[in-house]
């Protein structure tokens, strides 16, 4: 087998669910049933750890890559093999280092993870001189919740005669939860993942082979309660994360992008708040800013606004008395004349009388057909719209109270909103479409006023909670999106 075959399996498997590892191995050893392959494959990827019962003592003790030989598997209580086989065995000096480091953990396994936890150590010589390798497992299992896979694999190199060692540990941690909803088992939760991380420690003290556990006992104490705090982070941020970017972005957010890219009349719009203690402060609905002393552009634009309109009341004076001078000698006809147009200018409406005629109301239109899926037409004057071509003869305006008023006068809209309406503006603007839904709460909780609705278009509708076909194409010719 190729180095290039084992790299691919390892990468598929890396890709494949964690909670279907077991599966995975097995239907890759299928496709390629090489012994050299399956012991390299079975040693660099981590299972989830399994239990079985020792006949000889009654005791469960979990069984792996680290206690195997052949199809049989070591047990820690009795050094035996079940199914019975003459396999590897360690040194009598690690063997009892071996039952007692079992006694301890199995204290420390029952203290720290509780009575429903089970642990097993294993020790072996690695040939080196001087040097043994142990694996210490602990797996706890509670059903219908989830299980937990601790691996310490440990490679210990002594140094006699400074009374020292190195020690270079690899912890992996699989956890697999899953929970369903106890009224009625329709929710179901399952996730699942592993975690490897790897250290060296040099230069520990060791006086007596007891002094291994010792040390080694505090690395796995530190370790495991180390990736322990880390889980929260890694599994439920990143569940958070992949549900969040399988849902589409939020509404809040992809408004905000939008009103961000809309180009501001202004580079700078302040407006006012009051704090909790009611003192007044600005913020900057474009930049975010907000600051407590009045900004210098807002006074600008109000000496700027008072400015104009001084001047045009000097020049409405100055018309009104070159109408006063002219009414004065030119005499009564053009008294008459003039008053008239004085009246024009102020745009007041001229006195009723009983003799004058009432006032024929303009009906001509100047219609313009809008290229779009249906098409429809719009009102150059009135700004209305109509699915229904326009007729060709304009003809007299009928009463409000006429019954054979008709019905397709229900299609006119009122003007489009400007950047600078409110959102009750816009709310009260979408209710004269006559939609076929009510879509104020949407529009209240996302903020769409003025600014934002004329940077959208009809693609952008639906990301604000409006996904009613005939709604959006309403609103769309309304905007004059299509045109």
């Amino acid at each position: 087998m190729s180095r290039k075959q084992l790299k691919a399996a390892l990468d598929l498997v890396r890709r494949m669910p964690p909670a279907r590892q077991t599966r995975t191995l097995s239907s890759l050893l299928a496709l390629i049933p090489q012994e050299e392959f399956a012991e390299e494959l079975l040693a660099d990827v981590d299972q989830p750890l399994r239990v079985r019962l020792c006949e000889e003592t009654g005791k469960e003790f979990i069984y792996c890559e680290f206690n195997r030989d052949g199809d049989s598997f070591r047990s820690p209580w009795n050094n035996k093999y079940y199914p019975e086989f003459d396999g590897f065995r360690s040194s009598n000096e690690l063997r009892k280092l071996e039952i007692e480091m079992n006694s301890i953990f199995e204290l420390y396994t029952k203290q720290y993870f509780g009575s429903e936890a089970l642990q097993s150590c294993y020790l072996w010589d690695t040939g080196d001189v001087d040097g043994w390798a142990a694996a210490i497992l602990i797996r706890k299992d509670i059903k219908g919740v989830g299980t937990w896979n601790s691996m310490h694999i440990i490679n210990v190199q002594e140094y006699p005669s400074d009374d020292l060692a190195c020690y270079e540990m690899t912890t992996s941690v699989m956890l697999r939860l899953n929970d369903k909803d106890k009224t009625d088992g329709r929710f179901s939760f399952k996730m699942a993942g592993n975690i490897a991380k790897r250290w060296k420690q040099y230069d520990a003290f060791v006086g007596s082979k007891s002094d291994h556990i010792l040390n080694i006992g505090n690395y796995v104490q530190h370790y495991e309660n180390k990736i322990r705090g880390n889980l929260p982070e890694i599994y439920f941020g990143k569940a958070q994360q992949v549900t969040s970017e399988v849902r589409s972005l939020r509404v809040e957010e992809q408004v905000h992008m939008l009103s961000m890219q809309a180009k501001p009349r202004r580079k700078k719009i302040w407006r006012s708040y009051a704090d909790e203690n009611n003192e007044k402060y600005w913020y900057n609905t474009v930049t975010g800013e907000s600051q407590w002393e009045e900004p210098e552009n807002k006074d600008e634009r109000r000496k700027e606004k008072k400015s104009k309109k001084d001047k045009k009341s000097k020049k409405s004076k100055k018309e009104e008395s070159q109408v006063e001078e002219q009414k004065a000698s030119q005499g009564p006809l053009m008294g008459q004349i003039a008053a008239a147009a004085a009246a024009k200018i102020h745009k007041d409406p001229a006195p009723a009388t009983e003799e004058a005629q009432p006032v024929k109301e303009k009906t001509k239109k100047i219609w313009k057909k809008v290229k779009a899926d249906p098409p429809y037409w719009y009102n150059t004057i009135t700004q209305e719209t109509s699915w229904d071509p326009p007729p060709t003869e304009s003809k007299p305006a009928e009463s409000a109270g006429s019954a054979s008023a008709s019905p397709k006068s229900a299609t006119s809209t009122a003007a489009p909103p400007s950047s600078e309406s409110s959102v009750q503006e816009i709310i009260a603007w979408m209710a004269s479409l006559s939609l076929g839904n009510d879509y104020s709460k949407c529009l209240t909780e996302n903020a769409i006023d003025g600014a934002v609705l004329t940077s959208l278009s009809e693609s952008d509708l639906p990301s604000i909670g409006i996904t009613a076909f005939g709604d959006k194409r309403k609103i769309a010719m309304a905007m004059g999106w299509g045109k």
